[in-house]
């Protein structure tokens, strides 16, 4: 029996086992939780339930747990240092969107600190460091 992962359309292959089954089957290709319900060999429902989220900005695979089951807020990848917003229910991710920083906050992360001024011991001169 076959399964078609909602998250990234993966073919997932389960043994006869799974006829009648009730329950989660796990995606190894994209990580998604996948919410079945089997009986007689066909899907009779099927949803999705993540435990990683895409950054939009890079394509990084960010980690989620159990603790993200019902979020809503921010979270950052760690290999582009974008931030997410992102919107759980009961572990199904209602919606992911860039987080857009105001201008303000943008100018004052790029703003550049002037060196400081220091003597230094031998010449007393200033030095810039």
């Amino acid at each position: 029996m076959n399964i078609r992962c909602l998250g990234c359309g993966h073919t997932i292959d389960l043994d006869d086992s799974y006829s009648d089954y009730e329950g989660q089957i796990k995606c190894y290709t994209c990580q998604a939780l996948l919410e079945v319900k089997l009986s007689d060999g066909l899907v009779r429902s099927s949803n999705l339930y993540w435990q990683t989220v895409r950054c939009l900005s890079c394509g990084h695979r960010i980690g989620l747990d159990d603790a993200y089951r019902d979020y809503e807020g921010q979270i950052k990848c760690l290999k582009c240092n974008s931030l997410l917003e992102i919107k759980l229910s009961n572990s199904l991710l209602r919606s992911v969107n860039l987080y857009m920083q105001a201008a303000a906050d943008l100018q004052e992360a790029q703003e550049i600190v002037p060196p400081r001024q220091v003597k230094s011991h031998k010449t007393g001169h200033a030095a810039r460091i």
